[in-house]
């Protein structure tokens, strides 16, 4: 896994930062349909529905409703989303880089997982386990991300 050279003084601030992005991205998702519902906002919640739109499917029955509308992302998107919030606020646990490898190879396999039982019809659909796996997989990346804008421990 790549590792950025950043001296320790600086590592600090881009960890904060790296952190306060990925509670950011949790949070936007939720914000669309808020915009969306207030007329002076509505056209900023449509651009954000629009971005959105290249990332994510968008299908009305496989995301979550709030404040009335359907979130712009999927459930499955919006577990990623908060997988990298909550590892934003939680930042734990601090693994060594093959851990989080490991971490990543399972929780990507439980996704595939997850979308070949559905599609086989093994199983209903449920939004969520769409959301667990799919924070799961990303709460691993976010950390392993972290990790490695941290300095190295001695």
């Amino acid at each position: 896994m790549l590792r950025v050279l950043v001296s320790p003084r600086r590592s600090r601030p881009l960890v904060a930062a790296i952190r306060a992005l990925f509670v950011v991205a949790a949070i936007v998702p939720l914000l669309a349909p808020l915009l969306e519902s207030v007329a002076w906002s509505a056209p900023l919640g449509a651009v954000l529905r629009a971005l959105y739109s290249l990332q994510c499917h968008q299908r009305v029955g496989r995301s979550f409703t709030i404040f009335g509308a359907t979130l712009p992302v999927c459930a499955r998107c919006y577990g990623i989303y908060f997988g990298l919030g909550l590892a934003g606020l939680v930042g734990r646990p601090r693994l060594r880089i093959d851990a989080y490898k490991a971490w990543i190879l399972v929780g990507a396999v439980v996704v595939v997982l997850d979308v070949a039982t559905e599609w086989l019809g093994l199983r209903p659909a449920n939004a969520w386990v769409r959301v667990g796996t799919g924070g799961a997989l990303a709460y691993g990346i976010a950390l392993a991300i972290l990790e490695s804008v941290r300095p190295r421990r001695r």
